[in-house]
């Protein structure tokens, strides 16, 4: 690969620049000896116009040898990163079965839209977006997706003009959330997965996600009339940090305040409040 120490640029832009760290948490394979890293955007939290080219191992993930740190290959998530889509989630490894046969992967959640999960059964893509100080929002991209949709930042924030203008903004060709949510009601929304378990039947095709700040959970799904309907199915008092699947369709989710891996359970009705 290329030498880090002069990442592809222009005009030298490497050289009065700030540098693009790991300030994330990287994870590490023991039995191979290879640790991978999560790195951000160059000069983080600020525009990026003025670094031409494509700021190579910037918005990346690294792979590096333990033992020798020399690199072993590296994927460049976003060339020329301007808007700080760096790479902020600690890298999965995964063991997984490709045509019979065992693969060691590693997966890298992405942050322009906090978690992109397919619908394993439709295709069809669901976003959950953390909001900038106002509104969490949900988008669903029906399958067959199609590349150009536009989900509406900076424009507007959730259904809202961002920032609120008089007179309203457009919102033409922009993609509309499917549900929201405000400040009452949490602080950082975290995407989920549509539920395809079989042990609870009247979830079926429902999505389940949650938020980091308050643990309420909710889901989102479909009535007999053929309306979203977003129901709370519990307020958990925990940090839900992450949602996972079984192989068996039934889904998980982690508590990053104590440490802990649940499994959702079935609840009948919305609780008050």
């Amino acid at each position: 690969p290329p030498s880090p120490g002069r990442p592809r640029s222009k005009e030298a832009s490497w050289t009065y620049t700030g540098n693009a760290n790991a300030w994330s948490i990287m994870s590490a394979d023991q039995e191979l000896g290879y640790v991978y890293l999560p790195i951000e955007a160059p000069t983080a939290d600020y525009f990026g116009g003025h670094r031409l080219g494509d700021n190579l191992f910037s918005s990346s993930l690294v792979c590096l040898d333990a033992r020798t740190g020399e690199m072993v290959w590296y994927y460049q998530l976003v060339h020329h990163d301007i808007f700080d889509y760096d790479t902020a989630s600690a890298p999965l490894l995964l063991d997984v079965e490709v045509e019979g046969q065992p693969v060691r992967a590693v997966a890298q959640v992405t942050k322009q839209a906090y978690v992109y999960v397919f619908d394993r059964v439709t295709g069809d893509l669901w976003l959950a977006d953390v909001g900038q100080n106002a509104l969490e929002e949900v988008h669903l991209a029906l399958a067959p997706l199609r590349g150009g949709l536009n989900f509406g930042w900076n424009i507007m924030e959730g259904s809202e003009c961002f920032p609120p203008v008089v007179p309203r903004c457009s919102s033409e060709g922009l993609q509309i959330p499917l549900a929201e949510y405000g400040r009452d009601h949490g602080c950082s929304i975290t995407g989920g997965y549509v539920y395809r378990g079989r042990i609870y039947p009247g979830l079926a095709g429902a999505y389940v996600f949650g938020d980091y700040c308050s643990g309420r959970l909710w889901t989102l799904q479909l009535d007999a009339q053929g309306a979203w309907q977003m129901v709370q199915r519990a307020n958990l008092n925990i940090r839900i940090s992450s949602f996972g699947e079984g192989g068996d369709g039934e889904l998980y989710l982690t508590d990053d305040a104590g440490g802990r891996l649940l499994r959702l359970t079935a609840v009948n009705e919305p609780p008050s409040g």
